[in-house]
């Protein structure tokens, strides 16, 4: 069994935007004369950061654990996938730019009843992966497309042959 977790200097950024934003949005709460439709844009936007900002601490607390019977979440909105009730794994990535050289990826292993979604700035996210697709492949799971490329993005998979030549060009760089 392995145990992973959200280390600390990748949450850090995420806690100080979300106090900065939650600081921001709120501070015109407290003043007098703010218009009603400008008020309930603020009220708006102090929710988004409250919830950007539990859900930061959700990740400080949560551990992942992948053992021989499946993969489990333990924390405050834990799950877990057995994998003998393992119906589907998706690898997507994320870009934060147009070049598509910045971004992150994003597991989820799907259940009979639960998905559990692990991003790319976990501890150990390829190994999480590695087991979460090779039990889909000795399941007889079919990995969709953009997952076989992601694969092969990580390097944890050998080219396709149904991958389009444009994505594989775009993996080698």
């Amino acid at each position: 069994m392995s145990q992973h977790h959200y280390p600390f200097r990748a949450l850090v950024k995420d806690d100080i935007k979300a106090s900065l934003g939650l600081g921001v949005s709120a501070a015109p709460l407290f003043i007098d004369g703010v218009s009603t439709i400008v008020f309930y844009i603020f009220v708006a936007l102090t929710l988004l950061f409250l919830v950007f900002g539990a859900r930061s601490v959700i990740r400080h607390i949560t551990f992942i654990d992948v053992s021989e019977s499946g993969v489990r979440a333990d924390g405050p909105l834990g799950a877990s996938v057995a994998w003998d009730d393992l119906r589907k794994v998706q690898l997507r990535y994320y870009s934060t730019r147009r070049d598509r050289e910045k971004g992150w990826m994003d597991l989820r292993v799907k259940g009979r009843k639960r998905t559990l979604r692990i991003e790319s700035s976990i501890g150990g996210f390829d190994a999480i992966v590695r087991a979460a697709t090779d039990m889909a492949r000795r399941r007889g799971l079919e990995l969709g497309a953009l997952t076989r490329t992601n694969l092969q993005a990580m390097g944890i998979a050998e080219p396709d042959p149904e991958t389009p030549r444009y994505a594989q060009s775009a993996l080698k760089k």
